[in-house]
């Protein structure tokens, strides 16, 4: 079926780019103007003043109005725009294909065919209106949709069905809110994504609050993180994963000179995309204080906000982080924050010396672990062979998975299962891969140390290892 476009005549779409509500009327299209979208992304394009043009538009032209294969075009756009980038084919291309989203976007050649027919920046205000339009019914069949099934299903009174529609289209409309509104799970998931978005694996998500739990001064959280971040400012990959443009929120206990260093490690120095806000400097209390940190999510357009770490940042010393009322009432308004901005919301805590289970090994209250949506442990691995290496475990609402990564150059990485180690000696690596399995052959160990099997036997001597047969013994004298 053809689109209505007022006669534009727009190319076929990808296959995956048709986007429309649950239907089972599967011969209407929704309302869509795929043209319109086309024309709004295409003067971006050709003209890069075009996104002043847009200016006054911008506010309500969000990615959302668009479906689906654009809705990623634009937000990329705006990521490159906000990182002060020129957006033009070359560039928006190249910004696709470092972060691993050039092919969900159509292509190359899709991309190109955006500036077909030379849209023009002048009648940029009316292709959004048609666009927003167009979302605005696209949300209204959805919501039908879903008071039609309701009143199929007859679990409820008609009034109850009734008020419940009223209320959510005046909510659509943009009227005010008089009542509390209360979903279905039909009506919920119409209007909530059933997929979690990455800003960086596995810590930062939208509308998502993760937990990350790790020794004091051991575990290295803070390098977790800001070499998370630089991986994200740069659109390289983190842990073998996508990561997206952003902005930043950095909260933090840590004093400004060591703080200073670990920024410089992490590459971070120059970064216009990130905000610090350093709380021995700011010298207030915690309701006060998160107050202004929501007042700079919202004007400076965060994507990601870390708390780190987060009994020091909200003033809960002591005996205080044990108390579940305080910790509960400390972070209530940071969950507030993240609904409401929907955006990602990174908080740090120290692990007991005891240890213990992940989401146990947590000092403090287990009200805070209660609150959040993911939980991350970070620890050192036991032995010496591999001394940079970690374990990062996660689990929670989102995901449960167990991981072995490694800082490398200054980043973190997925380990390989085998793994040579050069900053230990030949006869000392050779040692440690024996004392840990005994029962290893020549090829083995060289696989794990990286050493010549050739030289395996007479490094092994010098430690005191002989094999005989197929066991290594270690000589007494």
């Amino acid at each position: 079926m053809r689109n209505v476009n007022h006669g534009r005549g727009p190319k076929q779409a990808p296959p995956f780019y048709r986007h429309s509500p649950r239907s089972t009327d599967t011969e209407r299209e929704p309302p869509q103007d795929l043209e319109a979208e086309r024309c709004i992304l295409g003067s971006i394009l050709l003209d890069n003043k075009a996104m002043d043009a847009l200016d006054a538009a911008v506010e309500k032209l969000k990615p959302e109005h668009f479906t689906e294969l654009h809705q990623r075009i634009y937000r990329q756009m705006i990521s490159l725009r906000e990182m002060g980038s020129a957006i033009d084919l070359v560039i928006l291309n190249d910004d696709l294909k470092k972060s691993g989203k050039l092919e969900s976007c159509g292509g190359p050649e899709y991309i190109s065919q955006l500036m077909d027919g030379r849209p023009t920046v002048t009648n940029i205000e009316h292709y959004a209106r048609i666009v927003i339009e167009k979302s605005k019914l696209r949300a209204l069949i959805n919501l039908a949709q879903s008071m039609e099934q309701q009143a199929y299903d007859a679990e409820e009174d008609a009034d109850t069905i009734r008020d419940r529609a009223r209320e959510a289209i005046n909510i659509e409309a943009g009227s005010k809110k008089s009542t509390v509104t209360v979903y279905t799970p039909a009506e919920l998931s119409a209007v909530v994504a059933d997929t979690v978005d990455y800003l960086v694996y596995p810590f930062a998500a939208r509308g998502i609050i993760t937990l990350l739990d790790g020794a004091a001064k051991a575990a290295g959280k803070t390098t977790l993180l800001l070499t998370g971040l630089d991986a994200s400012r740069r659109g390289a990959l983190f842990l073998n994963r996508a990561t997206q443009r952003m902005r930043v929120l950095y909260v933090t206990e840590e004093n400004p000179r060591p703080f200073r260093l670990a920024l410089d490690r992490a590459g971070l120095t120059s970064a216009t995309e990130v905000h610090l806000l350093l709380t021995s400097l700011a010298g207030m209390p915690w309701p006060q204080l998160v107050r202004h940190i929501e007042q700079k999510c919202v004007e400076l357009k965060i994507d990601w906000l870390v708390v780190d770490t987060f009994y020091a940042v909200a003033g809960l010393g002591g005996e205080a982080e044990n108390d579940a009322g305080a910790v509960d009432e400390a972070v209530a308004p940071l969950r507030s924050i993240t609904g409401r901005l929907d955006l990602g919301l990174t908080i740090t805590r120290h692990t007991r010396k005891s240890g213990g289970q992940i989401g146990e090994s947590g000092r403090g209250s287990t009200a805070l672990t209660g609150a959040v949506d993911s939980i991350l442990e970070l620890k050192r691995l036991p032995g010496t062979l591999y001394p940079e290496r970690r374990q990062l475990e996660i689990t929670g609402r989102v995901e449960q998975a167990r991981m072995e990564i490694e800082l490398r150059d200054g980043l973190y990485i997925i380990a390989p299962d085998l793994e040579v180690d050069s900053s230990i000696g030949e006869a000392d690596r050779a040692a440690s891969a024996i004392s840990a399995n005994p029962t290893a052959t020549i090829r083995e160990l060289e696989k794990v140390t990286g050493i010549g099997k050739n030289r395996i036997v007479r490094l092994a001597a010098s430690k005191g290892w002989r094999k005989e047969g197929d066991q290594w013994l270690k000589n007494l004298s």
